[in-house]
């Protein structure tokens, strides 16, 4: 018992549409900029993974409660160190912060002339506003109930 193609509901074949990208916005784009800050992100990634085998970094504590508190500071440190780490992290420290902030500017003048300085400043402040009031309120005393109920911690502060 086959079907026969007469059977079959008839379907049309679909039309597909090729997006072509506007030759003006490939014409603005600048790839050279993007892979920059694909590569610069890739650089802080790497920078921060390797921070807990940095040859520099202090001992990891005894006690977390003991003075100084480098732990705030370092909260990953690892027995093992490998001395390259040491010139990647100084290398990295020398300029990616300084690339990060003057690629960040690059795009300060567009955005403004697109958005206008209402919409540049407005938006930003109102999600980064809304982040702060979040963690401020409920982010810290949800941390200061967990540490009053630790009879360790609780007496150190």
């Amino acid at each position: 018992m086959g079907l026969s193609t007469t059977t079959l509901p008839y379907a049309p074949p679909a039309q597909i549409k090729v997006l072509e990208p506007s030759a003006r916005k490939t014409a603005r784009r600048n790839f050279a900029i993007d892979y920059l800050r694909a590569f610069i992100t890739v650089l802080v990634l790497a920078h921060h993974a390797v921070l807990a085998y940095h040859p520099f970094a202090p001992a990891p504590p005894k006690s977390l409660l003991a003075q100084p508190r480098l732990w705030g500071a370092f909260p990953v440190v690892d027995i093992q160190r490998w001395s390259p780490f040491g010139l990647f992290v100084s290398f990295n420290d020398i300029f990616f912060m300084a690339l990060m902030f003057f690629l960040s500017g690059l795009f300060v003048w567009q955005s403004l002339q697109r958005k206008g300085s209402g919409g540049f400043l407005g938006m930003p402040a109102a999600a980064k506003g809304s982040i702060v009031f979040f963690g401020t309120l409920v982010l810290s005393w949800t941390v200061i109930a967990a540490i009053r109920r630790i009879p360790v911690v609780a007496q150190a502060i």
